[in-house]
């Protein structure tokens, strides 16, 4: 049995393997499979997220086609099926090793090793999950999840760079984050943190009260608890400054290493 190391990270891609012989189908299935992470997945439940409301004519005959083809290329025993459905069996997959490495930083968030990790991690995350056709409910919450593992992996690197001394590489996270969803709170909550130790407070409480104003324009409510008692902080002036020298930004590094 040869080691089969699948990634969804980004780009469907499998180590060592050419996956272009493969059809769209065959593909997503590879897709759903993965992001089922070694759990069984029966033929209707592929089925509707292949095909949704226009399956043909005999879709456990199709699906299991599908299934075949990634057997051609893959090899048999890494698909196998039993009575409760098809299951992927990799033997490393990106989305299982980002867990652990975010389940160890959340352990030990002092640790030295944390921001090793932390930059192990962002490199995972080669870019977004490919999108999953369809309506499947199963299938949206298995992506939706890994989505949000996604952004947990962020959120612990940036409190282990931050934990670390490394502000800037924090700040580049949390600023990201916050642009992308600028109601994040937990994300402008680093930026903040980031700039009071970097020694710009100005640029802190500039942050928290864009949030404030974002919130009460959209939502009507007001920063959480967590949120304010951060800015007293701030104001108080509670944040210790890091010194003046500076690591090389290893979320720069990796987004370099990227293009």
């Amino acid at each position: 049995m040869s080691a089969l190391a699948v990634r969804v990270l980004g780009e469907l891609t499998v180590d060592g393997t050419d996956l272009t012989s493969l059809d769209r189908k065959a593909r997503a299935l590879l897709l759903l499979l993965a992001l089922a992470r070694g759990r069984p997945v029966s033929t209707d439940a592929l089925a509707d997220a292949l095909w949704g409301d226009g399956p043909p004519a005999r879709p456990s005959d199709q699906v299991a086609v599908l299934a075949s083809r990634l057997r051609r290329v893959l090899g048999r025993e890494h698909i196998p099926r039993s009575d409760a459905g098809y299951r992927l069996r990799a033997d490393w997959l990106d989305l299982a090793e980002l867990e652990a490495m975010v389940n160890e930083i959340e352990d030990r968030p002092g640790a030295a090793e944390a921001r090793v990790l932390a930059g192990a991690a962002l490199a995972l995350i080669r870019g977004p999950i490919a999108e999953v056709r369809g309506t499947a409910t199963w299938a949206v919450v298995e992506r939706a999840a890994a989505e949000r593992l996604i952004q947990r992996a962020r959120r612990v690197a940036a409190a282990a760079f931050l934990a670390a001394g490394q502000g800037r590489d924090a700040l580049e996270l949390a600023t990201a984050d916050s642009t992308t969803d600028p109601l994040d709170e937990a994300a402008v909550r680093t930026v903040m943190r980031a700039e009071a130790v970097e020694g710009r407070p100005a640029l802190a409480l500039a942050a928290y009260a864009a949030l404030r104003e974002r919130l009460a324009d959209q939502l009507g409510a007001d920063p959480a608890a967590a949120t304010e008692e951060l800015h007293m902080a701030i104001l108080r002036g509670e944040f210790p400054i890091r010194s003046p020298w500076r690591a090389p930004s290893v979320v720069s590094h990796i987004a370099g290493a990227d293009r």
